[in-house]
């Protein structure tokens, strides 16, 4: 290998997740594991991998990493990589296999699993070829047909067998912990924040029937060249409701501009949703009007689990964080909180 260029690697000594952003251990790794991390290589050496971190250095029980690697005759191949204390990708890992066997070729896919490397709690796999829809619909206005094909991608993907895996589901206790770190942080907030008696979807959350991707916000979305759908990052994916799929596609629209900027009128956005569900629904032989006040109910939820997210970040990081960013994240939680008492008030 003539060349390894560890870029935007944090200086010092690593932390065991922090392995995927060594040199020496991606080198031996990808070198050591080439025939089958890259089959249609076989025949090439490894001559350089580029390594960039993808989280920041600041969150501490995480990490991703994106390698680009260039082989003899100029081939590049793009591989990503992400380590979790918990060690919770190893199922991850076993469950990418599973759906990859239905979904590798063809106009609808998901990356191929690459490895799962115990040593560093990471899981290793290609990355999907595309834009993600997130940043489509940022830089364009887009052809609804997008979300016909997301719809009958995801109808195919609700169809796989049932798994014993339970799909990762935030609910009353980690929305709780979510309220008592913004008090903890921005105490300013906490008359903000709603009780979780209101929130309307909770009883909704022991449906077990489907396997379901967990995380089907558009950024888990990827448009590839000649019309193939990607989804990825199944970190979430088990057994669950159909719900908790197509909520995200269908109330992300609403995000506040503080967490997605987006600009379309309301008449453009009932064209993306009418296109995602009424597809959906006759993909699925379901009743669209049943499954439209069905999915009413979760709508709080999508801006909940944001505001867990971004929670989550703003507090792990709060400590070192300057005042710039301890504002952005101010402006994103109270944008949130409004959003969720706005969507419970309504239910009311």
């Amino acid at each position: 290998m003539k060349n390894l260029n560890p870029a935007n690697q944090k200086k010092g000594k690593l932390k065991k997740i922090e392995k995927i952003l060594d040199p020496e251990y991606i080198s031996a790794l990808f070198v050591d594991n080439k025939d089958s991390y890259f089959p249609l290589d076989k025949k090439r050496s490894i001559e350089n991998i580029d390594i960039k971190r993808q989280s920041p250095e600041w969150v501490t029980k995480s990490c991703l990493a994106k390698y680009k690697i260039t082989f003899s005759g100029g081939i590049e191949r793009i591989v990503r990589a992400t380590a979790y204390i918990d060690g919770s990708k190893k199922e991850v890992f076993g469950l990418m296999k599973i759906v990859y066997q239905h979904f590798n070729d063809g106009k609808f896919q998901i990356p191929r699993a690459v490895d799962y490397r115990d040593e560093a709690k990471a899981l290793f796999y290609e990355e999907a070829p595309g834009t993600p829809l997130a940043i489509a619909l940022e830089q364009e206005k887009p052809s609804p047909k997008i979300f016909k094909d997301v719809a009958v991608f995801l109808a195919k993907f609700h169809s796989l067998k049932k798994t014993k895996n339970s799909a990762v589901i935030l609910g009353k206790s980690e929305y709780q912990k979510a309220f008592k770190r913004i008090v903890k942080i921005l105490p300013e907030l906490e008359k903000e924040i709603p009780s979780t008696k209101n929130i309307p979807f909770l009883k909704d959350l022991k449906d077990r029937d489907t396997f379901i991707h967990g995380d089907l916000y558009s950024g888990n979305v990827v448009i590839g060249k000649k019309n193939v759908t990607y989804f990825i990052d199944l970190d979430k994916a088990g057994c669950g409701s159909i719900f908790l799929d197509l909520a995200p596609l269908y109330f992300s629209l609403e995000f506040p501009g503080s967490i997605w900027k987006i600009k379309y009128t309301p008449e453009e956005i009932e064209k993306f949703r009418k296109a995602l569900l009424e597809t959906y629904c006759k993909e699925r032989e379901i009743n669209l009007e049943e499954t439209r006040e069905n999915l009413e109910r979760f709508k709080s939820k999508i801006f909940l689990d944001a505001l867990h997210f971004v929670v989550g970040f703003a507090y792990n990081g709060w400590p070192t964080i300057d005042e710039k960013a301890k504002k952005s994240f101010k402006i994103k939680i109270q944008d949130l909180l409004k959003k969720i008492n706005q969507t419970i008030d309504d239910k009311k």
